[in-house]
């Protein structure tokens, strides 16, 4: 069992075996690991710490066995202190055919799972990791601009697309020729909407 109280999760998704997938945000050094591909935090302590994780759990159908639970850009600090660019999980989707998840928010860049070395546009960018049915990274990436940015809900469309919905303060966060807006609403935050092509 895990000790510290922090622990919520925030997406939710089942395959067509029953399995069930669960998504969250943790303060726990000791949240479950099962077949985990990244190390948590080494200390565990309460809330506004610099360790916050993200974490992505798999149960069988009838949530007895836990299958595979694995920290997603677990911040490495040792000292409590008031948080600032911990990694926000927004929201999840399941591929139904393959059984891989994808999970979006935000993160400043501090261990994210990247080819080389993670760093943001700026602030917190959106991100979409993807999960293969064992918990191993498929794919990854960050998307934003000099401000905040963050993914808070992520769809698989029925053209094969990744459609991802969040809110960014960014001025300058990345558009396409041709969208129905190309520069922001109004000062302050507003509104996204990708589409990302899964290849």
């Amino acid at each position: 069992d895990h000790t510290s109280l922090y622990d919520t999760g925030t997406g939710i998704a089942v395959d067509k075996s029953g399995n069930i997938f669960i998504a969250g945000t943790t303060f726990s050094a000791d949240f479950p690991q099962v077949n985990s591909k990244a190390s948590g935090p080494t200390v565990r302590c309460s809330v506004n710490c610099v360790y916050q994780a993200i974490f992505v759990s798999k149960l069988s159908a009838d949530g007895s066995t836990l299958l595979y639970s694995t920290y997603i850009a677990a911040p490495t600090g040792q000292t409590p202190v008031p948080e600032v660019g911990s990694p926000l999980p927004g929201g999840m989707a399941l591929n139904p055919t393959t059984g891989n998840v994808y999970i979006t928010g935000g993160t400043d860049g501090e261990n994210f799972p990247l080819s080389g070395t993670a760093t943001t546009a700026g602030g917190m960018d959106a991100f979409v990791v993807e999960l293969d049915t064992n918990g191993s990274l498929v794919a990854s990436t960050l998307i934003g601009g000099s401000a905040d940015d963050a993914g808070t809900s992520i769809a698989l469309g029925a053209d094969g697309g990744l459609y991802l919905a969040g809110v960014t303060q960014s001025s300058n966060f990345p558009t396409t020729a041709g969208a129905y807006r190309t520069a922001p609403v109004a000062t302050g935050q507003n509104i996204f909407l990708a589409k990302l092509d899964r290849k």
